[in-house]
């Protein structure tokens, strides 16, 4: 029985256009599976990765500065936005406010002065408590001034040298990868940051009315636990904050906007991927039975030549299952290939907070892709094959004629 064991194969040489069109719907399945799934799954991630580790209750910012900041806190975006100092004095003066840490936010230039264009952080070190949980691997250090931490997709790694508004820096540290804009940041101690704004007057790159200790953004940690509600608190500060020009906002709801950007992006993609499956499977189910039938004469013969009724399925399942395996390798592959080599690319054009998986992530992912959509061919076939079952093959051949 040689010849059914090669019978598979050789029926999809000889019939290459007919193969090539079921193999590359599986392809297309699986391919449209994993970019789906990749792009989900790293958005939930990322989302729950800003949920948990944003570190304040509180955030103050400039009044006009909310999509400035939310731009530089979830994607990353370069920018340059300043209140006066004294706005962190008022915020601590309030009874219920346990912690408050200014951060200073400055763009570098794509020019000589620095090593590359990035969103710079100036941070109160000693009383930060939003951006140390990042450091990579609880590293412990002093953040002395010549110093600087450099964010996961910052292109720069401990021990390098960069220079800014033509100061040079030592990165000393990395923040672990967070999946929004503080991977694209380069972070330093605050009195550095502001001989940086004052250097960055010079050279173009700040406004020269920018105040001189200027700070843009505060990191509050209140205490809700006596007769202060979090949403009295904000009132207070708010009503204190007015001549500064300043307003507080909460942390989640920064969050939220971003939620339910990824809600409904995630929504869009599983509505486009149930379209694809719905089409694919549609023609699957066309083109099975018509393959099967036009398969009778055949079966007819290898039936006169011994083979039972259970065989001559089997060869088709055979067949079937073999182009399946070829066209969810190849898409499996191909979207594995396009997302793993140009996830930075895709992480930059999501604006909004992407943690990729691992590389031992990526393979589970396509290993669970490849095994599910192996088995489509097979499992919609069984249909259009327990009808034709219903018939005697003989009988079936005379039918197609």
């Amino acid at each position: 029985m040689n010849l059914f064991r090669k019978l598979p194969l050789l029926n999809i040489q000889r019939k290459p256009g007919r193969s090539l069109l079921i193999a590359l719907l599986i392809a297309i399945l699986a391919a449209a599976l994993f970019a789906t799934s990749y792009l989900t799954l790293s958005m939930s991630k990322g989302m729950d990765q800003l949920s948990g580790r944003l570190g304040a209750d509180l955030i103050v910012i400039p009044s006009e500065a909310e999509e400035e900041y939310k731009g530089a806190l979830v994607a990353g975006e370069p920018s340059t936005f300043y209140m006066g100092h004294e706005v962190l004095e008022i915020v601590r003066e309030h009874p219920s406010v346990e912690q408050a840490s200014p951060q200073l936010y400055l763009a570098s230039l794509d020019e000589g002065c620095c090593s590359f264009q990035v969103q710079l952080m100036a941070i109160d070190y000693e009383n930060d408590f939003s951006i140390k949980p990042w450091l990579s691997q609880a590293q412990a250090i002093e953040l002395k001034s010549g110093q600087a931490i450099g964010g996961s997709d910052s292109a720069t790694k401990i021990g390098d040298k960069v220079k800014f508004y033509a100061e040079d820096f030592d990165i000393v540290a990395s923040l672990d990868r967070s999946g929004f804009g503080i991977d694209n940041t380069i972070i330093f101690n605050y009195e550095d940051g502001l001989r940086l704004i004052e250097k960055a007057k010079e050279i173009g790159g700040a406004a020269s009315e920018t105040p001189k200790n200027s700070i843009s953004a505060v990191m509050v940690n209140v205490n809700t636990s006596d007769s202060y509600s979090l949403v009295k608190i904000m009132r207070d500060l708010n009503m204190s904050l007015k001549e500064e020009n300043a307003r507080v906002i909460r942390s989640n709801q920064l969050i939220d906007k971003t939620s339910e950007q990824i809600t409904s992006n995630v929504r869009l993609m599983r509505w486009i991927i149930i379209a694809i499956w719905l089409v694919g499977l549609g023609v699957l189910l066309i083109i099975f039975p018509l393959l099967i039938k036009s398969r009778s004469k055949e079966l007819a013969l290898l039936r006169i030549l011994g083979a039972n009724k259970v065989q001559l399925l089997h060869q088709i399942l055979k067949e079937i299952s073999l182009l399946s395996i070829i066209g969810s390798f190849v898409g499996t592959l191909s979207a594995f290939a396009t997302m793993y080599l140009f996830q930075n690319a895709i992480i930059e054009s999501m604006h909004m907070p992407f943690l990729a998986p691992t590389t031992s992530g990526f393979l589970v992912l396509a290993l669970i892709i490849f095994l599910i959509t192996s088995l489509v061919g097979p499992l919609v076939s069984l249909i259009p094959l327990a009808r034709f079952n219903q018939k005697e093959i003989a009988i079936a051949a005379v039918e197609n004629d």
